[in-house]
């Protein structure tokens, strides 16, 4: 018999960053060379930590262990889902619906609107349409997404 994973969220600290690297780059790493063309190591690590919020991120554990993270920050009054990496032995197994389910609560409670963007190539997209949102504008590379004011 198979059991929902017991999800919880921890604060993410400037100690984590080789975790948040390590997790980025097993998942991202197929989507950003098919993107680019390639993948540039050391150009990648550059641009993560050039772009990492770390007061903004979360650890997603499963049964107490990482599996992943989430970075949502405030900007422009919105929240705005940065980065969701759920390590592959993990995905498809309902963590990151649960994951984002919190997020779109707490944008809820806050009413607070709420937008991501994800790279054309990532099946993803097809989670976050599930989740309620909708493209809102497209870019070469990627589809900016924002939660169907209706799901509110």
């Amino acid at each position: 018999m198979n059991r929902a994973p017991k999800v919880q969220l921890r604060n993410a600290t400037s100690a984590d960053y080789n975790y948040l690297y390590k997790v980025f780059r097993a998942t991202m790493k197929t989507y950003i060379a098919e993107t680019r063309g390639e993948w540039s190591e050391n150009g990648e690590e550059a641009q993560f930590r050039a772009q990492l919020d770390v007061s903004a991120s979360q650890i997603v554990l499963v049964d107490n262990s990482p599996v992943g993270f989430i970075t949502v920050p405030f900007r422009e009054d919105a929240l705005w889902i940065h980065t969701i990496c759920i390590v592959p032995e993990h995905q498809n197994r309902g963590i990151g619906t649960a994951v984002i389910e919190s997020v779109i609560t707490r944008s809820q409670e806050q009413q607070l609107h709420l937008h991501l963007s994800v790279l054309k190539v990532n099946p993803a997209r097809r989670l976050y349409e599930r989740l309620g949102f909708k493209v809102t504008h497209a870019t070469t590379h990627h589809y900016q997404m924002k939660l169907d004011p209706a799901a509110f």
